[in-house]
């Protein structure tokens, strides 16, 4: 008897264990690929070529009662995010189905932000009961930290071409530098270093060649001090000229940042503390020069060192225009001179003292932006070898137009006003002691082409008289000009007591500020509609409709949020049926259309959501051109109608028809179909989303009309969203 309880007993577990891999094997998981190395935002995964792809067959002879899966990120035994057993994603029965990046990260709603490590994504299918019936597989990936770029060190003291006497530089030189940008998380040591140059050598052979007279590291710090660089007079081979940098590194050992991690160069050198000069004596500073008097020839004039070297030196004399937003420093910086002259003092009034120069036809035209009519100028000693032994303070002088010296001081130009205008601002600034007359101002030039637009409602009317020193503020509007890339303003001021004219002009960036995305973003909405499943469906609306001039090498994203849903009782008020699982009504649920050039629709909820995201396949930074990253799909043709980062939307060509920048409400009603009337067949719709409503009363007395808002929101590349609003209305009726 013990033997027989023992085989049934062994029986029944075999009978078990035979129905559990019959139920695991109703599925079979093909194959799932997974990218080894995933950006960690979840949601970025949609933009990376081939990141998801999961081919699910089902066994043939198999029944599948309604699938399910179950997709998880793991880290290690612990689930980081993604759905369980509990909340098993409900798939549309299938034979053979691949399921693409944007399916599969669709279930992971609650997937946002992963840390950078080594992480296994797993997925399973059950059957409606939550019994397993296929084996789960697992695939590991790694979330990589995002590359920084850091900008290198900036040099800050000793100035670029400080001089030094000796005793300064036998004593304690104080170094100092602006750290990596941005603030990097771990410790950086900067390496300081300083050469010494040598006979026939320039800064750039000296850093490559020579051994460095100094070197320090400092952890975390922006300066520090070097002690005794000059041990003694300089001797040949040696100079008295020195260049330093700094260099970032890592607790490697290894650079960071741009240039490998090294700041641009200064020199700084010594000079005989008994020597004295070049000094500027004409122009002296502040000097204001007549444009007659430019145009023909100005005269500078400086001092010579003192005593006068042993050696034989040549003077060179340096002059720098300055250019709008730039001060005398970032002038002589940035800018190379206007004129760079050497000469060895033959034609001077006296060769000891007084260094002399004529620099004739000084200025050849007029001032123009983006170049001012300031200068600033100075002069360097220089050895036959080519060391500068002696350089003048500079000084700086200005040249007046025809004695009238205006200039546009601040300059303003708004986006396109609702009304199709743009609101300009204009600061004009005398700048000498005498009252001009402001007789012209327009715009001039568009794009670089003449085309002269006249102000409208300019405040002051001209003409203004400007006193001495002082300014006048000009308000009025132009028309909007889509086109535009660039527009010129035109002043034209004249001097009452000589007949004296001047004209000044400047561009206006008319890009320098985003302007309304639904100008240039011309995408509608069309035929859409709020209808009833043809498979009678009664807890089914759909929204039905079509999207022109939809463009995914110009638009990133698309989204369709319901924001209102009502329904209202049209006979008997009672009528109003009673729900159970009213979490899923006024919602989205799968499945919705897809639409050509576009991933998804994706759902932010696994089975409804208020929200519903196309994707365009396209992948491009802001302004940038297309491109494929090794799986991407190009349908733009390679064009750059996207938008410029610096300058905000640029304008498409041909120009789209100006959109209202106020949001816009639609209403549209549908109406009950009429056997007598029937309603016109309509085409196939571009997107279809169903929508779940509550089951009407089976009462012939009953009736409903169901209101549902949409909110269509449009993004460009560069996260400029343009949105409209659309209200729809059904009637039900037994």
């Amino acid at each position: 008897m013990r033997k027989l309880k023992l085989l049934l007993t062994g029986l029944l577990i075999a009978l078990i264990a035979n129905s559990q891999a019959g139920q695991i094997n109703q599925i079979n998981i093909v194959s799932f690929t997974v990218k080894n190395t995933l950006p960690g935002t979840v949601d970025s995964w949609l933009s990376t070529p081939g990141a998801l792809v999961l081919t699910a067959q089902k066994v043939p002879s198999t029944q599948v009662r309604e699938p399910m899966m179950v997709l998880q990120i793991r880290s290690g035994p612990a689930i980081i995010c993604g759905n369980t057993t509990a909340t098993p994603k409900r798939i549309d029965p299938f034979d053979v189905r691949v399921f693409n990046t944007a399916d599969l990260t669709g279930m992971l709603g609650n997937c946002h932000e992963l840390k950078a490590g080594t992480y296994t994504i797993c997925v399973q299918f059950f059957n409606i009961d939550k019994v397993a019936i296929s084996r789960e597989v697992c695939k590991e990936f790694k979330v990589e930290e995002a590359a920084v770029e850091y900008s290198p060190p900036t040099l800050i003291t000793p100035d670029n071409g400080k001089k030094f006497t000796e005793k300064e530089l036998q004593s304690v030189v104080m170094f100092r530098w602006t750290p990596l940008v941005p603030r990097p998380k771990e410790p950086v040591t900067y390496r300081l270093r300083v050469w010494q140059l040598m006979q026939g050598q320039n800064g750039v052979q000296a850093m490559r060649s020579n051994t460095s007279l100094a070197t320090k590291d400092v952890e975390n710090l922006t300066q520090t001090t070097v002690n005794g660089i000059l041990t003694g007079p300089c001797k040949p081979p040696y100079l008295c000229d020195f260049i330093w940098n700094v260099q970032a590194l890592n607790r490697s050992g290894k650079p960071m940042g741009n240039n490998n991690g090294t700041s641009e160069p200064y020199t700084f050198s010594v000079v005989d503390a008994k020597s004295k000069g070049p000094d500027n004596v004409f122009p002296e500073d502040k000097k204001i020069i007549a444009l007659a008097e430019a145009k023909k020839e100005i005269t500078f004039r400086w001092t010579p060192l003192i005593p006068k070297p042993q050696e034989p030196v040549k003077y060179r004399l340096r002059v720098w225009q300055l250019m709008q937003g730039q001060n005398s420093a970032q002038a002589m910086k940035s800018n190379n001179p206007l004129h760079t002259v050497d000469t060895d003092g033959n034609g001077q009034a006296n060769a000891l003292t007084d260094g002399l120069f004529i620099l004739r036809s000084f200025l050849s035209g007029p001032c123009k932006p983006p170049y001012l009519c300031d200068f600033i100028w100075n002069v360097q000693a220089v050895t036959r070898e080519g060391s500068v032994i002696g350089t003048s303070e500079p000084t700086v002088f200005k040249i007046a137009s025809n004695d009238i010296d205006i200039q546009i001081d601040s300059l303003h130009v708004s986006c396109c006003n609702p009304n199709g205008t743009q609101s300009v601002y204009i600061k004009i600034k005398n700048n000498l002691a005498n009252t001009v007359k402001i007789t012209q101002l327009n715009v001039d030039k568009v794009n670089g082409v003449t085309n002269v637009i006249t102000i409208t409602g300019l405040a002051p009317a001209l003409p203004v008289n400007i006193t001495g020193n002082g300014f006048q503020v000009f308000t009025g509007t132009i028309k909007c000009i889509d086109t535009a890339k660039t527009i010129r303003f035109f002043v034209r001021a004249e001097d009452a007591l000589d007949n004296a004219i001047t004209e000044t002009e400047v561009e206006a960036d008319t890009l320098g500020c985003p302007c309304d995305p639904c100008r240039y973003m011309t995408i509608k909405v069309e035929k859409d509609s709020l209808s009833l499943p043809k498979n009678g469906n009664p807890t089914q609306v759909n929204l039905i409709g079509s999207f022109s001039g939809l463009n995914p090498n110009q638009v990133k994203k698309i989204t369709a949020e319901i924001i209102y849903f009502n329904i209202t009782q049209t006979k008997d008020t009672n009528c109003a049926k009673c729900v159970f699982d009213s979490k899923n009504y006024g919602n989205f649920y799968p499945p919705g259309s897809a639409l050509p050039g576009y991933t998804g629709p994706v759902f932010n909820k696994p089975d409804y959501t208020r929200l519903v995201t196309w994707n365009s396949t396209i992948i491009k930074d802001c302004g940038g051109l297309p491109h494929d990253d090794g799986g991407g799909v190009d349908n733009g043709g390679g064009n750059n109608n996207g938008l410029n980062p610096k300058t905000g939307p640029v304008r498409l060509d041909p120009t789209p028809a100006r959109l209202s920048t106020n949001m816009t409400i639609e209403r549209q009603k549908v109406g009950v179909p009429d056997n007598n009337n029937p309603l016109p067949v309509p085409q196939l719709p571009n997107f279809i989303l169903p929508i779940a409503v509550p089951e009407m009363n089976s009462l012939s007395c009953c009736g409903d009309v169901i209101k549902i808002c949409i909110r269509y929101t449009y993004y460009d590349f560069c996260c400029h969203a343009c949105e409209v609003i659309k209200c729809y209305e059904i009637k039900r009726e037994k």
